[in-house]
């Protein structure tokens, strides 16, 4: 059911629709939307809606399964981007640790949905901290997401700085400049940590990554 206003649309879906949602999100994205998440999904599509001037989310699902709808556009609106610099700390001293095993040199590290860009980011800080020669050696981070706004988000490499208060001094003396002027208030990776990742656009539904 839609209710219109002068300002906003907001609309509930059917229980059919929000499986035809379900059903298109798998399919283009391999994830998996609970039953729990009509909330979400109303949020989430319910402005791309209105920007189409489509009344249903059947109509919505029509574009989408017929092309009408870009692919990039859909799946902007129902992936989410939540993440933190060094989240899941083990991982990167796995990762370490593995690379201490193997040899660290001539390496391709791949971040596979890196989101707004924290975990390439903890992954270059994480090498920095551990492997000397990092900034000659071959090595590099690859960091794709499905997003393509979220991709240009992140090789910006800008963050509030309250997104590093979590991370030791030393941390952020190694990996972090203050912003000025305008961008007071916010910090920015510093550049030899920056080229060590390549962000690219990738849906892994779709496409191998050549490495």
């Amino acid at each position: 059911m839609l209710r219109s206003s002068n300002s906003t649309r907001q609309f509930a879906p059917t229980n059919e629709e929000f499986g035809r949602i379900q059903q298109l999100v798998y399919k283009h994205t391999a994830i998996v939307i609970a039953d729990d998440k009509q909330d979400f999904v109303r949020a989430r599509i319910s402005k791309r809606m209105r920007d189409l001037n489509i009344v249903s989310l059947s109509e919505y699902c029509d574009r989408v399964e017929t092309g009408k709808e870009p692919l990039a556009h859909f799946t902007n609106q129902v992936t989410t981007n939540h993440t933190h610099f060094f989240r899941e700390s083990h991982h990167f001293d796995t990762l370490i640790s593995h690379l201490t095993e193997i040899g660290m040199a001539d390496r391709t590290i791949w971040s596979s949905a890196c989101s707004s860009g924290e975990e390439p980011y903890s992954i270059a800080i994480a090498l920095a901290e551990n492997f000397h020669n990092i900034f000659s050696s071959n090595t590099r981070i690859l960091a794709t997401d499905i997003d393509q706004k979220i991709i240009d988000r992140a090789s910006k490499a800008i963050y509030p700085a309250e997104k590093i208060q979590a991370l030791s001094n030393t941390r952020k003396r190694l990996a972090f400049v203050k912003g000025k002027g305008k961008l007071d208030g916010q910090v920015r990776v510093k550049k030899p940590l920056r080229d060590l990742i390549e962000f690219r656009q990738t849906n892994l539904v779709e496409q191998c990554v050549k490495m």
